[in-house]
């Protein structure tokens, strides 16, 4: 054999040994396959990482919220608590937040609110804004803003993480940048919205027109500024940092002394007072809604996502978290704004000294019954019992709380 014809041969043995030892296209694909979703898996357990570190710095208030408004709540990490559910009725469920600006989403789980009927609310006069920032854009006659106002805000806001759920969308922290304030910032759906007013001209979900007609007040969370965008309307309120809220505030001593409730009682009948003589209900006043600023002491109402307009006539329709609701509502479908305020705040006021809230399902708010584990004194006693009278016509007016002899 010559030369030639070896070196053929061995030019021959050497394809077919690359040829063995080369990977099929098919183990090619599987290969690179295998590699791309390593990749993929590794790429969101770091974005997931990076999101929890974010949140666990950023947020100074944050928590697993189980109401619709948790906005201002301090974090397990310097209570040294844990976060458990509060599961206070059958009614509870998780609930689906809506989108938002992009940010990480906390898991929440909520005692559920309901809106327990839709119904079209005409406009009506709503006091002008005190706003100082800037003004939302014009709509147009299709209620459509001619101008997107997300790029606006976002050139004077940062924005950091979500705190909380309130009633129709979710709230993040965030500050103005100018001046550092701390925000909180929710941005409701414009899809979402059922209830409409008109405020110089423009068409804005009644949150915001609720808000304004009660602004100023200590006692009630301040609106700072909103925008119209194409898609939703971004609200930025005050955000005391060293608030809390009354849930998760009773949850670390347990309860309430009746000194500390009676001031912080007294300060939340004032508010709810005001908002009514503003021409507004809230509808869903609870511990959630109710934030204590813990260096000075002082309370504020939040979230209005439920409110409306307040009216003499019956309510047929209602907002809010059913644990609170009052028994004329489930035996007869209808309810007053002032009386059915004045059974919220009993069941606060019980929720405070006690701990818990009294009623677990519909059943026990019609039975009303009450239990007392824990002893408090005979005024404290008979004023809650005067709060939560089964006929509303015998609970007191809202104004004549203080005069109890508790406050005395």
């Amino acid at each position: 054999m010559d030369q030639q014809q070896l070196l053929l041969q061995y030019i021959q043995y050497q394809n077919m040994l690359q040829q063995q030892q080369q990977p099929t296209a098919q183990q090619i694909n599987e290969d690179a396959l295998l590699r791309m979703n390593l990749f993929a898996v590794q790429n969101a357990m770091a974005q997931l990482q990076a999101q929890q570190e974010m949140i666990n710095k950023q947020l100074l208030y944050s928590r697993a919220v189980h109401g619709d408004a948790g906005y201002y709540t301090a974090s397990a990490s310097s209570t040294g608590a844990s976060s458990p559910e509060r599961s206070d009725s059958g009614l509870d469920s998780p609930r689906q937040p809506s989108p938002a600006l992009d940010l990480p989403v906390a898991k929440k789980t909520s005692r559920k609110r309901v809106n327990s009927k839709t119904t079209t609310t005409a406009s009506s006069k709503t006091a002008k804004s005190n706003r100082t920032s800037q003004k939302s854009s014009n709509s147009s006659s299709s209620g459509q803003p001619q101008v997107d106002m997300k790029q606006t805000f976002l050139g004077l806001y940062e924005v950091y993480g979500v705190i909380g759920v309130g009633g129709g969308g979710m709230v993040y922290s965030g500050r103005r940048i100018t001046d550092n304030l701390p925000v909180a910032i929710k941005r409701v759906m414009r899809e979402k919205v059922k209830r409409w007013e008109t405020v110089d001209g423009h068409k804005v979900p009644q949150e915001i027109a609720l808000m304004l007609r009660v602004y100023g007040h200590p006692g009630v969370i301040r609106l700072e500024d909103w925008y119209e965008c194409m898609d939703s309307f971004i609200l930025v309120m005050e955000r005391p940092e060293s608030a809390v809220d009354l849930f998760d505030y009773i949850r670390e001593s347990g309860r309430m002394g009746e000194a500390e409730a009676q001031d912080v009682f007294k300060q939340i009948v004032v508010a709810v007072s005001h908002i009514h003589s503003k021409g507004v209900v809230h509808r869903d006043i609870k511990d959630e809604n109710v934030i204590l600023d813990r260096d000075t002491g002082e309370i504020k109402l939040i979230d209005f996502g439920c409110g409306t307009l307040l009216k003499e006539s019956a309510y047929r329709d209602f907002s809010g978290t059913p644990e609170f609701y009052p028994p004329e509502w489930f035996t007869s479908k209808y309810y007053h704004a002032r009386t059915a305020a004045v059974w919220s705040l009993g069941i606060l006021l019980y929720d405070m000294l006690l701990g818990e809230i009294p009623f677990k399902s519909k059943e026990k708010i019609i039975e009303n019954q009450l239990h007392f584990k824990h002893g408090i004194s005979e005024e404290a006693h008979d004023l809650i019992q005067c709060l939560l009278q089964s006929d509303p016509e015998q609970r007191p007016q809202l104004e004549h709380i203080l005069t109890h002899p508790w406050f005395q």
